[in-house]
């Protein structure tokens, strides 16, 4: 399902009463360009055990686990549902608080399974933090595939949409080298690795240690209880 056509269909007055209720500035995605225009990295490992294992871990695995905190991005401290339900269906949506105290959104766009593969697509926008700033949203999928003899390969592709009409996207092609080369292929690229060897190392039955406490942690706890408590009073959502 294309972005557009998930973005068309969604339902803004329900979107509104979703922001209300927290107190956050909920903005609407913008509408998308092509993927194949999309700053885009792949990182894949092959976990030595069947699909339906790895997948059942990956279900019981939370995003605070999932994604590795010993880079120089922020971890996830905690998530916060903007939907009824689970975050797993088309659609579904929740707010992700991150270990610096900044957040984000992210709404599940495509979540199939067959006999031998499995794909999970979200979008993520209204990034906080300040190196989100550059960024309009950014498009995750998983692509999971049955091997064979117990392994599963599991592909990780982020694309990415600048923002060209404010600073530093509106250097055109200079930001886009310093963007690629400095964040997506260095930085991000770093913790889709790590990720994945952690995801790997929990499936395979070999846990790696837990990022132990930290004021930065601590900040990013004290963010998703200010949601939790709806303490965020900044504003009604504004929409563009």
């Amino acid at each position: 399902m294309a972005i557009e056509t998930a973005l068309r269909t969604a339902d803004r007055g329900r979107e509104a009463n979703e922001g209300l209720r927290v107190g956050l500035r909920i903005r609407r995605i913008p509408p998308s360009r092509r993927l194949n225009s999309l700053f885009s990295r792949t990182e894949e490992i092959i976990i030595n055990r069947p699909l339906d294992v790895v997948l059942d871990a990956e279900a019981k695995t939370s995003l605070e686990r999932t994604i590795d905190r010993n880079t120089s991005l922020p971890g996830v401290s905690g998530t916060h549902m903007l939907t009824g339900g689970d975050y797993g269906p088309p659609g579904s949506r929740r707010l992700t608080c991150l270990t610096d105290g900044s957040t984000l959104v992210e709404e599940v766009l495509e979540n199939v399974r067959d006999k031998n593969s499995a794909q999970f697509r979200y979008v993520v926008w209204n990034y906080t933090s300040e190196k989100g700033r550059p960024i309009v949203y950014g498009v995750g999928h998983f692509v999971r595939t049955d091997l064979g003899s117990g392994r599963t390969r599991v592909q990780w592709t982020y694309s990415f949409q600048l923002n060209r009409r404010r600073f530093p996207g509106d250097l055109g092609r200079i930001w886009d080298f310093l963007f690629r080369i400095g964040f997506l292929d260095r930085e991000y690229a770093e913790m889709m690795r790590r990720s994945l060897a952690g995801s790997k190392a929990r499936t395979e039955g070999n846990t790696p240690v837990v990022a132990s406490w930290s004021n930065k942690v601590g900040r990013g706890v004290l963010c998703y209880v200010g949601v939790r408590l709806e303490g965020y009073r900044n504003g009604s959502p504004q929409f563009h």
